[in-house]
């Protein structure tokens, strides 16, 4: 991410000085980022727990976050897999999504064969909308990947 550390000073609405206080250099927020978005996301996953659709709403809110913040996706995706902290922030976005996808398997809402490892490859679909020109654009194709990851989890008939 190369993002000038003003401009994120300056969106977080503090002082360039109050980052360098808090963390020890740009990697350390990127990773502060990263687990508050994972808080996030755990959130909502407690939230829609008793929902058979909770999956699905789950997916749509990580979908949703992608084009909110493409820059931070963009360089997670990038990140070197092997780093222990991405490492446990992928295990634990993962682990996220198993009671939820078990639950909406068992109700017809998604294909019987999902696996929570399938998430990573179905966000890596939907990340293609950051490469939209503009944010029209972006919106745009994050709607297309959404109605196609509608397909992939599906629940197909047997033909």
């Amino acid at each position: 991410m190369n993002a000038p550390l003003d401009l994120i000073a300056q969106r977080a609405g503090g002082a360039r000085i109050t980052l360098f206080r808090n963390f020890a250099d740009r990697q350390a927020l990127i990773m502060a980022l990263l687990q508050r978005g994972l808080q996030e996301v755990e959130a909502e996953a407690t939230r829609v727990a008793d929902q058979d659709d909770g999956f699905l709403i789950l997916l749509r809110f990580v979908a949703d976050r992608i084009t909110l913040r493409s820059p931070l996706i963009d360089y997670w995706q990038q990140a070197d897999r092997r780093l222990p902290e991405i490492q446990t922030a992928l295990e634990r976005l993962t682990a996220t999504f198993y009671g939820l996808i078990e639950r909406a398997s068992a109700a017809g809402a998604c294909r019987k064969d999902l696996q929570p490892a399938d998430v990573l490859l179905l966000l890596t679909l939907m990340s293609g909308a950051l490469y939209g020109r503009n944010e029209a654009e972006r919106r745009d194709l994050a709607d297309r990947a959404w109605r196609l990851v509608n397909q992939i989890i599906t629940p197909h008939e047997a033909v």
